[in-house]
């Protein structure tokens, strides 16, 4: 299981890249330095990122977090309750209040890359 953990660290970390590992980190804010605009990465205002993880899932950062969650070496009982606390509530705050960001700020655009991609589990097919 130790594997299937460092698989999902490394996919939540990497993932952080594609929308901007640095400002998402406050790297950015605190140091006033753009690395990712440096690097010709940066994302424009208001631009939906669909790029490196975000073509696989819609939200890869939750994926690697749910892996983390549930890929340990000895569930017990006392992580088993809070992996399934921590992922209700990831459930519920991207259902509740991110999607719904997401669908007003980028309308029509939100509503196609919702169709084409799945929310959370990679290479699954869409319903």
């Amino acid at each position: 299981m130790l594997p299937c953990y460092a698989v999902g660290f490394l996919w939540l970390l990497s993932s952080t890249f594609a929308l901007d590992h640095f400002t998402l980190f406050g790297i950015t804010q605190g140091t006033g330095f753009n690395m990712m605009e440096k690097l010709g990465c940066g994302l424009k205002e208001k631009e939906l990122c669909i790029r490196l993880h975000y073509k696989i899932v819609r939200h890869p950062i939750m994926t690697g977090f749910f892996t983390m969650f549930f890929a340990v070496p000895h569930m017990t009982l006392n992580h088993l309750f809070f992996s399934v606390s921590c992922s209700v509530y990831i459930l519920l705050a991207v259902k509740l209040f991110e999607e719904p960001d997401l669908k007003k700020v980028h309308e029509q655009e939100y509503e196609d890359y919702c169709k084409k991609i799945p929310a959370y589990v990679p290479f699954m097919p869409m319903c």
